[in-house]
């Protein structure tokens, strides 16, 4: 079977996090990191409202991977644009077919406080990937996340995902 996190170079599922969004979609996924890399990322819940840009560092061996870097706000409103410090760490399991994470963000401008977020993969074939996420952990759980992909081919995957909040909505 292939490494967990391995060839997906930007996606933002959960059971298929890309090595440059896991440490926001599902932190387990930055063990597919190889090497180090700068991640540039720009984007907005809105079409050209509020953009939000993202600067990461990410340094990874296919066993450990780790990121650190910024993520800002930027509100047309007038509302103060709030900035954090955002980190995370996936160390793959191979052994067990399994890779797990940790990530934060830290508020560093107009925002206080961390928020922690925990990540899993489970790869109990080559062709099935279970992932799972927590976010909040730091608090009370806000969200959770759980997935499914299927390899299909080299390259091509199937992948479902689905949120819901603590109480199942």
């Amino acid at each position: 079977g292939g490494r967990i996190g391995a060839d997906v170079p930007v996606s933002g599922s959960i059971a298929s996090p890309g090595a440059t969004t896991a440490t926001f979609t599902n932190p387990a996924g930055l063990v597919g990191n190889q090497g180090a890399r700068l991640s540039l990322q720009a984007g907005s819940e809105d079409p050209m409202e509020d953009p939000n840009y993202r600067a990461l560092a990410l340094v990874g061996n296919g066993v450990f991977g780790v990121s650190a870097g910024v993520d800002y706000k930027m509100y047309d409103d007038g509302r103060a644009d709030p900035a954090d410090a955002v980190y995370g760490l996936g160390i793959d399991l191979s052994s067990l077919g399994l890779a797990i994470g940790l990530s934060g963000r830290t508020g560093i401008k107009n925002r206080d406080g961390t928020e922690l977020n925990a990540g899993l993969l489970l790869r109990p074939t080559q062709f099935v990937t279970l992932g799972a996420t927590a976010m909040g952990l730091d608090d009370e759980v806000n969200s959770y996340g759980v997935g499914l992909g299927l390899s299909l081919l080299d390259g091509v995957a199937l992948v479902a995902d689905a949120v819901f909040d603590h109480e199942l909505k």
